[in-house]
């Protein structure tokens, strides 16, 4: 791959961008606008393992998630963000399909998780009901 050239993949709701920089091999794994996770390596093929590996293994996305709602509770003045955990919603409810008022990105009951404390569903970006106030 030449510099500039990309590969963009869709899967399970996340995008997955392999590109070269200066010589450089990399890649980001987003999901909205929200990086989980970005990697570079000497050869493309380290790359695409490096991806590959933190896409079988669900919980370190959701450990990175996790971080990002405590985070997001944190800046919300929430007390205690760390003690608020999160769930993959069973599917057997009826799916639910919203976007976050945070950052606009779509929200699905089959792809997000839900806060353990409001049941809304949980952006990648942290944002929950928690967080949200009308004015």
């Amino acid at each position: 791959m030449e510099d500039g050239l990309k590969e963009q993949y869709k899967y399970k709701g996340l995008k997955i961008v392999f590109a070269v920089k200066k010589g450089i091999p990399y890649s980001t794994v987003l999901s909205g606008a929200t990086v989980l996770k970005s990697c570079s390596n000497d050869s493309m093929e380290k790359v695409k393992d490096e991806v590959r590996d933190f896409l079988k293994n669900p919980k370190s996305i959701e450990h990175i998630i996790t971080k990002n709602h405590a985070k997001f509770l944190r800046e919300k003045g929430i007390e205690n963000p760390e003690q608020i955990g999160i769930y993959k919603a069973e599917s057997k409810r009826q799916l639910r399909s919203t976007h976050c008022y945070s950052c606009g990105h779509s929200l699905t009951s089959f792809v997000n998780y839900t806060c353990k404390k409001c049941n809304w569903l949980l952006c990648s970006c942290g944002a929950c009901r928690c967080g949200y106030y009308k004015f």
